[in-house]
This record gives C-alpha cells, structure tokens and sequence, in this order.
C-alpha cells in the first residue's frame, strides 16, 4: 500500500495503530495504517491524504473482515494512540494498557438509550409519514396538512440525532487536543482513554455511529431541513442504505449487524497479513 504515496515523498514510515493493536478488537475491527511521510510539502500532503481517504475500507487484511484504513501524517505523535507497533522494524513503539472498559460501558449507559429513544422514535414517524404517503387524498380530509405536520416531526428528530452526533463528534476531537490536568494524566494515561473518547469508540463498535452519520448526511443533503417530500426521501434512502434495503425498504436498522460495513469493491493485501500475523498482538478477551 505504501508505493501508492511514494510518487509525493519518501515514506519515512508505517504504523498500526488503534484497536487492533489492544485487547479490545472485534473480529471485523478496522486496521488503522499510518503512514509518515516527514519530507513532504504541503500540497503533496493534501494530496496524499486525498488518496488516503480514497482508499480508506477498500482494501482488507486477507482471509478476514477487517478494512483497511491509511491515514497519512507527517509525524507519529504516539500520546494519540493506545498502542502503536512499527512495520518496517517490527516491533512495538507503545503498547495498550488494561482499560475498565465494563464501567465505562455502565457510565455511558444513559447516552445509549437516549440515542435509542430518539431513533425510535424517528422510525415510528417514519412509518406514520410512509403510511400518509399511500392514503389516497379523497378519503382523508387535511390530508396535506398531516402529512406535513408529520414532517415537521421527522425533522425535530433528524435534527435532535444530528446535534447529538456534532457534539460527540467534537468532544472526541476536543479530547485529543486540550491539556490534560495531573488528575486526568493519572486516571486515564491515554488521551484515548478519555470519558468522550471512550463513548465515540463505544458507539462505533455498536454500531450506532454510522447510524448518526447517515442521519446528519441526510440533513445535510436535503439543505438542513427535513420539510419536503424529497428531502424525506433522501433520509430514508440514508438509513436504507445501512442495511441494504434501499429507500423503500424498513427503516429500522439492526445495531449489532454486520450489514454496516462499506460496500466499496474490497482487495487483499497478503503482505500486510503476513506483518499483522507475525505481531505478537494482544489477545482478545
């Protein structure tokens, strides 16, 4: 993978970093890939990264579920990784500590069901809206009038799950950025043992992430509001796509599936397999 960011600067190195290099991987865990490119302008960083992104979950460790992610940097900050092991030499630069993932779990608890809360509640108009949708005008009267007010309602929750995925999404981002007190250096040791870092990995690995990105991509798309016939489309087409069943299909979407990873075209990459085969990674409990 490395020779395709040669043509903008010497590859000065390659990392695996992330849960995979824990004890806290899944089976169809990503495969986070840095790659450090130290003698680089900044325009041939740019374009690096844009290749990066390209071909971000299009390439997988052989014989497994576990994407690919490259990520292009000009140097390894290791403070923003659990653990990190060096491909070319090898060997481990840092490796994970015991974390009390369970209490953590139990400290985000209320998060998680409010998130559930309000997704139910956006399937439930979703259906009512779909239902509306197929009465004929004739039979029911203000029917034009429900049918917006119902949109009115869809547009509150899509608005609601969007706000919760911007906050989250910045306080994750926020974590890896301000200064940690003396307090917090001695509770957590990593910046990704963090409260706010913790719930974003929790929420990924539940899947619920990609349900809150469809979700605020939806908004975006439809121009930051959710009142039209096309923009309801639009949402339902986002959330179908998690699970494969389209616009018209269900609008409930499995947390805990399989049916979230990318349906980008996937290769293999025997030599990374043989690398990651060969680290004497942590045991998954």
């Amino acid at each position: 993978m490395a020779w395709q960011f040669r043509v903008y600067g010497d590859v000065t190195g390659i990392y695996i970093v992330g849960s995979m290099c824990t004890k806290n991987w899944t089976p169809d865990s990503d495969i986070d890939v840095t790659i450090v490119m130290a003698d680089i302008s900044e325009d041939n960083l740019k374009q690096a990264q844009k290749v990066a992104v390209a071909l971000s979950g299009r390439s997988y460790l052989h014989g497994t579920q576990h994407p690919i992610n490259p990520y292009v940097r000009q140097t390894l900050v290791l403070d923003m990784f659990d653990a990190a092991y060096d491909v070319r030499n090898l060997k481990w630069l840092k490796q994970a500590q015991e974390t009390d993932v369970k209490h953590k779990v139990e400290e985000f608890d209320s998060l998680i069901q409010s998130i559930d809360l309000e997704r139910s509640q956006l399937h439930r108009d979703l259906i009512d809206y779909n239902f509306l949708m197929q009465v004929d005008p004739m039979q029911v009267c203000d029917l034009k009038n429900l049918l917006e007010a119902r949109l009115a309602t869809i547009d509150r929750d899509v608005k609601k799950l969007a706000l919760l995925h911007q906050t989250l999404h910045f306080l994750r981002v926020q974590g890896f950025h301000r200064i940690l007190n003396p307090l917090e250096l001695a509770a957590y040791h990593s910046r990704n043992a963090l409260p706010e870092n913790v719930v974003y990995k929790l929420l990924e690995r539940y899947h619920y992430t990609r349900y809150l990105q469809a979700v605020a991509r939806a908004l975006r798309m439809a121009g930051g509001a959710i009142n039209t016939p096309g923009a309801a489309e639009t949402l339902k087409k986002q959330i179908g796509e998690l699970t494969g069943s389209g616009a018209a299909g269900p609008y409930e979407v499995p947390l805990g599936a399989s049916t979230f990873r990318r349906k980008k075209k996937l290769r293999q990459i025997p030599a990374l397999n043989r690398i990651i085969l060969s680290m004497p990674i942590a045991v998954n409990k």
